[in-house]
């Protein structure tokens, strides 16, 4: 079998290729004892396909050893799959420099090289390293991208659980592998021999490459030898490539309009060709009137070239007060980049965030991107977030008298020093556990809104104290020593991974704080009992996720009339309080891979509930029969576990997606909207209810599933799967025939012998993929005429098969059985694929020399088949791959002179396949 447009590596085990090419007494030995017991003909092809197999470049093992070969294999293989990390880069105008760079790289080389991409912030220094790192992060052993190492790694801990962390990975390489390793904006010596290490640790062929400003930090780097450091200095744009990259962002073209050209040649005469600048001015400038074009191009005229923070900070000035208040919040607080985390907080002081975040990214001074994790980050350029300390710096000589303070060490200095603190709105302090904060500490900070508290301790009266704070980010230590603690304008509490327990004295704060929205209790370990919810709280979202010993929820969580998200997922809770049922605003509802054996029968009153996740809760049993009453639920997520559903689930009406999980595996399927899907994991579930008429997508695969309710409500369908088990029991199936929005439908169930399958396919007008066991058709298989793939299984000679449409470009039979002929294919003239597979008694097949856009042939385990009519007299030049296996009575397959060489070897190696 072979297959065209794949990589195909044969492995030569104890043998040689020149043994397989019959070219050793090897093979030839066994062809001749071959030739005694089959026919000759037969071996003849089969020394034609081996000879075939032999010259594809393959791999010999013979004295390397089954474990060092596997292990070079692999890595091979790893190579070709694709890279690790794969990052999206627009580069313009600088091919030249990625030739440059190419060069000096010199891939070839066996040496050790140390890449120092440098130049001014702005230049493009990060992208030109990402898009090597994706030209040729695959040619390496071990590859990994650092970004940010100034700003992420702003301290020692962060800097040394970074550098154990590559230490390690590097360590499994060992030292023969060549290693590409990318450290992005390095500004200190001590990140690099951190990091970097010993050359020693890298293999031959290893590329160390790291941006910088500064090329000195490089060649200060006392572990590195000089002859090891190649600097790299990138330029600035040409101007016809500024022009361009400019026009992109001001008029989303490559090229301004003919009204705008002088304004747009001279507005980039004022950027120096620096990338990050055009950018910035191009975003700032579109949709922009002549006057606003004019008066900026006025401003940065008079700003000196060489000053990029001041020519961008045009942008900056010309940005609304609450917007520069939330940039120069990203720009300074590191806390400040996840998105979910501070949006509370801005729109409490009435930053209006949404609005200003989109002014924002428009303008290019930041943009949001999910992570690996899905979830929203602010990005913004280091030169950007300079500038952005740069203007807060400037506010005054005295740290003081500035509005933000990010660094710990010098907030901590402003702290103990006790004097007048009033412009401070943000204060970041490390872990200093040795630090206790009184009132003297505290009091002059009246305009503070965002505070982190580190693992400080509070002590005293702290009556009446920041009365603007929004944001407490804190990690207590169990001992608690202040009173009259109160935050009354506080929104986000985070107490996430500290050793807090229920008798924490500090929970008095729960008091005073009516604006509350969101609580993060995550991976509190000391924690066994959520605190007492005082009825004045307006708490919209409460977070305990990973409290991995939580066992019980205070009955007073029904206090919590505002609560919209809940998240008990990885705990130990057993039980939910009656009281849940009072949270008449929740949205969100997860208690997935907790122990949870049982819900309340009050959690039906949850009447906003739109999400519901159990996942992996294997503890559970059985849904209340009420759940039926969560007339908002959009999503359900069970485990495995529950044996039945209960029939109020079809009073979900608005249900859109239902899954099933199994526990042993980790990913279970993709979810997708509008959905119901059961898998075959699910291994106790019996019968399937009445469902919602809500649903768009429904997909079961449920071996066990021996009863499917009356599915004649789902007419909002338009993708229907049903995978059942034996005999299942169905009601209203021929109502299918009614869902005039199908698109998708596949029917594999085992009937009743004495059920008939009377749908009229033709009727569904929008259907383009059908997939269907024929076995229990009563009537003439009618088909739409748009029908664009069509599987058939269990297909008879009793079935009753129309003329299939004309425009079918997919088709397959399954598992005929009993069929000896195919039905006849002469008008599908539009076929690009035909799958024939375990069809037994199949004998032949005609009609192919019609299919004139075949691309895919594939035929097996039809051990009857003789022969393919018309097979080469196709002319096909579109045809890429052939399969045609396990066909042992097949003879008339060698006349093949109308294809190209790679069809032919493609054909000949699948029938010898086939004896």
């Amino acid at each position: 079998m072979v297959h065209l447009n794949k990589i195909i590596v044969p492995i030569f085990c104890e043998v040689s290729s020149d043994d397989v090419k019959l070219k050793t007494k090897r093979y030839q030995g066994f062809m001749k004892e071959h030739e005694k017991n089959y026919k000759k003909e037969d071996v003849e092809k089969w020394k034609v396909a081996l000879r075939i197999a032999a010259q594809f470049k393959g791999r010999e093992l013979l004295t390397q050893g089954y474990s060092n070969f596997c292990k070079e294999f692999i890595s091979k293989l790893l190579k070709k799959i694709g890279p690790r990390q794969k990052f999206e880069v627009d580069l313009i105008g600088v091919k030249n420099q990625v030739q440059l760079l190419k060069d000096l790289m010199n891939m070839e080389s066996t040496d050790i090289r140390y890449i120092g991409i440098h130049g001014m912030g702005g230049i493009g220094k990060t992208s030109m390293a990402k898009d090597f790192f994706n030209r040729f992060s695959l040619r390496f052993d071990y590859s990994h991208f650092i970004e940010n190492v100034r700003e992420g790694l702003s301290s020692i801990k962060e800097l040394m659980a970074l550098e154990n962390e590559l230490r390690g990975n590097l360590d499994q390489c060992s030292r023969k592998k060549n290693v590409l390793l990318v450290l992005d904006d390095v500004d200190e010596e001590n990140q690099i021999e951190r990091l970097v290490g010993n050359p020693s640790r890298f293999g031959p062929g290893s590329r160390i490459v790291l941006t910088m400003r500064d090329i000195s930090v490089l060649k200060r780097c006392k572990i590195l030898e000089p002859q090891a450091i190649f600097p790299f200095e990138m330029k600035m744009l040409e101007t016809p490539h500024a022009l361009q990259l400019f026009s992109r962002y001001a008029f989303r073209e490559d090229s301004p309009p003919s009204e705008f050209e002088e304004l747009t040649k001279e507005a980039v005469s004022t950027t120096g060709n620096l990338p990050l600048a055009v950018i910035v001015m191009g975003s700032q400038l579109h949709n922009a009137t002549r006057e606003v074009w004019n008066d900026t191009i006025a401003k940065s005229k008079k700003i000196p070239m060489k000053n990029v923070k001041a020519r961008l900070k045009i942008s900056y000035e010309a940005l609304e007060a609450n917007e520069q208040e939330i940039f120069l919040d990203i720009a300074c607080i590191t806390y400040c980049r996840q998105k979910s985390r501070v949006m509370d907080m801005w729109t409490s002081c009435e930053f209006f965030p949404d609005v200003a975040l989109e002014v924002l990214e428009s303008k290019s001074l930041m943009k949001v991107e999910k992570n690996e994790w899905g979830v929203e980050m602010i990005w913004m350029h280091d030169q950007l977030s300079d500038m952005g300390k740069d203007i807060v710096r400037e506010e005054s000589i005295h740290p003081r008298k500035r509005s933000r303070l990010w660094d710990g060490n010098q907030a901590r200095q402003v702290l103990t020093r006790k004097r007048d603190m009033e412009n401070v709105q943000a204060l970041c302090l490390d872990r200093s556990p040795d630090l206790t904060l009184t009132r003297e500490h505290l009091e002059s900070l009246d305009n503070l809104r965002f505070l982190v508290l580190g693992d400080s301790r509070l002590e005293g009266d702290l009556n009446n104290l920041l009365p603007e704070l929004r944001y407490l980010l804190w990690y207590p230590l169990p001992e608690f020593n202040a009173t009259n603690f109160s935050l009354p304008n506080l929104v986000t509490l985070n107490l996430s991974l500290s050793s807090i327990s229920e008798c924490w004295g500090g929970w008095t704060l729960l008091q005073g704080a009516k604006n509350l929205k969101e609580l993060s209790l995550s991976g509190c370990d000391k924690l066994k009992m959520t605190p007492y919810f005082p009825e004045s709280m307006n708490l919209e979202k409460l977070v305990l996720n990973s409290s991995s010993e939580l066992v019980t929820v205070h009955d007073s969580i029904g206090n919590l009339k505002c609560l919209k998200h809940l998240g008990l997922a990885r705990t130990k809770v057993i039980e939910l309080p009656q009281s849940i049922g009072g949270l008449k605003s929740l949205v969100y509802l997860s208690l997935a891979f907790s122990k949870i054996i049982e819900l309340p029968d009050s959690i039906g009153t949850l009447t906003s509930l739109e999400e519901l996740d159990l996942r992996y809760c294997a503890e559970l049993k059985v849904l209340p029969p009420h759940i039926g009453n969560m007339e908002s639920l959009l999503t359900l997520r069970l485990p495995s576990t529950v044996p039945e559903l209960p029939a109020s689930i079809g009073r979900l009406n608005k249900l859109q997606n239902f899954f099933v999980n199994d526990p042993t595996i980790t990913k279970f399927f993709t979810y997708k909207e509008d959905q119901l899907s059961v898998k075959d994991e699910c291994q106790y579930l019996r019968e399937l209810p009445e469902l919602p008429s809500s649903l768009v997508e429904m997909y079961v695969n449920c071996r066990t599933l021996n009863r499917v309710a009356d599915i004649s409500r789902l007419d909002n369908l338009e993708h229907l799967r049903l995978i059942g088990g034996n005999k299942v029991a169905t009601s209203n199936l021929d109502a299918i025939e009614k869902f005039s929005k199908l698109e998708t439908l596949g029917l594999h169930l085992d009937l009743p012998d004495d059920f008939y399958m009377q749908i009229n396919f033709s009727r569904l007008t929008k259907l383009r993929t059908l997939s269907l066991f024929c076995q229990n058709l009563k009537d003439t298989l009618q088909l739409p005429a748009g029908l664009s793939a069509l599987d058939l299984w269990h297909v008879s000679p009793q079935t009753q098969l129309c003329l299939l449409p004309q425009n079918l470009r997919s088709l397959g039979f399954y598992q005929c059985e009993l069929l000896v002929k195919l039905p006849d294919l002469s008008g599908c003239t539009n076929l690009r694929q035909l799958v024939v597979r375990d069809c037994k008694m199949l004998k032949e097949i005609s009609g192919v020399v019609n299919f004139t856009h075949l691309e895919t042939l594939e035929i097996d385990k039809c051990i009857s088949l003789e022969k393919i009519e018309g097979l080469f007299e196709l002319h096909v030049q579109s045809l890429k791959h052939i399969r045609i296996s396990n066909c042992k009575a097949i003879v008339d397959i060698t006349d093949i002179q109308s294809f190209s060489r790679g069809q032919r070897e493609q054909a000949l190696s699948s029938s010898s396949s086939s004896s």
